[in-house]
């Protein structure tokens, strides 16, 4: 679900996907070869835990199924608790990112369905499928603790025009790697497993992704859990900027609202706003990394994606508002843009918010979003397509 590394500015620049990134820099391409629908089962590898993986083939357009074929890693965990038949209809778990890979989520989801048959997928163009819409030259900036907020964006746009042409001489038609054929990707890999009735498991984008294959593919479903749900009907790009400012105000709300939290750090909200001020005035050095008031901002919210990262919040905010770069190191969890520098397949992930998200959103309407979340306006501003200058 941070920024103590300030090339880290776009990460969370991908869940508002950038309008400029999607005007053209992962377009065009053609095809693979031929194939059909069965499991080839190989090895699985050191980092998925499961019984056993394997690749499913599937049309690269749905529309076209004796067309250009692509491949599907899958994994499957047997159930740890045999049950009788009628309980082993298994769980298909539908990663989020977009650009995550749900192979890697068996090994948690065990302890929470172990009588159940696990399914995990990468889905098109994410981690062992083939192909997959890596960007090296983005998880490479990522990671670098050297560049300015303010230079992070147009960077940033360079890598992935960069990986958009690679992408493109390829043969990769990005249109074809988003939600729709996703959708029907999982049924494909149903039968292809020999399953009847399904259960699917979504979580934040794969809540999006679960809603499509109940539009399209409903028949074997037996049921759908949408975790972190993304209604279908929302406009995310333009909402989440008033989204990060209302779940940053419920921090301090709980806060306020508990005895060691309060007595610890009394009025929280108050201690934030005199942080941004002093890194505005004074940005912090933490191990080569320059923290100004809008990469804090982007870390804060980074943070909200965890239990873990709630917790360290106020004691972060304590210490950018002090100025004590030692404290504030020492309270921050990995950031984010490490952890998950190598975690999305970029191309993937851009595939679909151009396609699926700012397709159906407007400038317009992003602009209404940042005004109505001023103080978040200047750290998503620097993010390519975000800009309102």
């Amino acid at each position: 679900m941070t920024l103590a590394r300030s090339g880290t500015a776009l990460l969370r620049a991908g869940l508002w996907a950038g309008l400029l990134a999607c005007a053209g820099v992962l377009a065009g391409g053609s095809g693979g070869g031929a194939g059909g629908s069965a499991f080839r089962q190989v090895a699985c590898p050191a980092e998925v835990r499961a019984s056993r993986c394997g690749f499913v083939t599937v049309p690269l357009d749905h529309a076209h199924p004796s067309g250009p074929q692509i491949e599907l890693f899958v994994a499957v965990q047997r159930a740890v608790v045999p049950t009788a038949p009628a309980r082993r209809d298994p769980v298909f778990y539908l990663e989020g990112g977009p650009g995550a890979r749900g192979s890697l989520a068996l090994r948690r989801l065990t302890q929470v369905f172990p009588e159940r048959d696990l399914v995990g997928i990468d889905q098109r163009g994410v981690g062992r499928s083939v192909p997959a819409l890596d960007c090296p030259g983005v998880n490479a900036l990522l990671l670098r603790p050297d560049i300015a907020a303010s230079a992070v964006a147009p960077l940033f746009l360079r890598a992935l025009e960069v990986c958009g042409a690679v992408l493109r001489a390829q043969g990769v038609r990005m249109e074809l790697f988003g939600t729709t054929q996703a959708a029907l990707d999982v049924e494909t890999v149903r039968r292809a497993l020999g399953y009847g009735q399904i259960n699917l498991y979504g979580s934040s984008y794969g809540t999006r992704l679960a809603q499509e294959v109940l539009r399209r593919t409903p028949d074997h479903l037996r049921a759908v859990v949408l975790d972190s749900v993304i209604p279908a009907s929302t406009d995310r790009v333009a909402q989440s900027p008033l989204a990060a400012k209302q779940a940053l105000g419920r921090v301090f709300a709980a806060c306020a609202a508990g005895v060691s939290c309060r007595t610890h750090y009394p009025n929280l909200a108050a201690m934030y706003h005199e942080a941004l001020e002093r890194l505005t005035a004074t940005p912090l050095r933490v191990t080569g990394s320059r923290i100004d008031a809008q990469t804090f901002q982007s870390r804060l919210v980074s943070m909200m994606y965890t239990r873990q990262g709630v917790s360290e919040l106020p004691g972060l905010i304590a210490a950018a508002r002090s100025g004590d770069a030692g404290a504030f190191e020492s309270v921050a969890t990995q950031p984010f843009g490490e952890s998950l520098s190598d975690a999305l397949s970029w191309g993937a992930f851009y595939a679909n918010e151009c396609g699926g998200e700012v397709a159906y959103s407007s400038p317009a309407r992003l602009n209404a979003g940042l005004e109505a979340a001023p103080e978040f306006a200047g750290a998503l501003s620097l993010v390519a397509g975000i800009s309102s200058r």
